[in-house]
């Protein structure tokens, strides 16, 4: 919290945008706090935008991000079932299920 009452927080999911790859100065993504990708995302992608707003980055696993076991997002911390403080406010992360792009499945399928 920079100034002391509220957090920044740019979530992201499922689709790149590419106006995130430019740094921004000003407006509404001026002084991001975090980053937290809630998944499908490519680790590229995320590696980028934590260089590009040089804050930290929290992440779960989508069911197709299958790279991430071997190639996770630089910068990047993994949330799946862990507890963190950031800024002052606790979070926790779920992952979905995978079982049709990877080998994680947490719930059964139904047919």
């Amino acid at each position: 919290m920079k100034n002391g009452n509220s957090i920044k927080i740019l979530a992201v999911s499922d689709t790149v945008e590419p106006l995130l790859k430019q740094p921004s100065g000003d407006g509404p993504l001026a002084d991001i706090d975090v980053i937290i990708s809630c998944g499908d995302l490519p680790p590229e992608y995320l590696s980028v935008l934590v260089h590009v707003f040089n804050v930290p980055l929290y992440y779960v696993c989508g069911n197709h991000d299958i790279r991430y076991k071997n190639k996770p997002p630089e910068g990047g911390f993994n949330l799946h079932c862990r507890l963190v403080t950031v800024e002052g406010i606790n979070m926790v992360g779920l992952e979905g299920r995978t079982g049709t792009m990877g080998d994680r499945i947490s719930t059964p399928s139904i047919k």
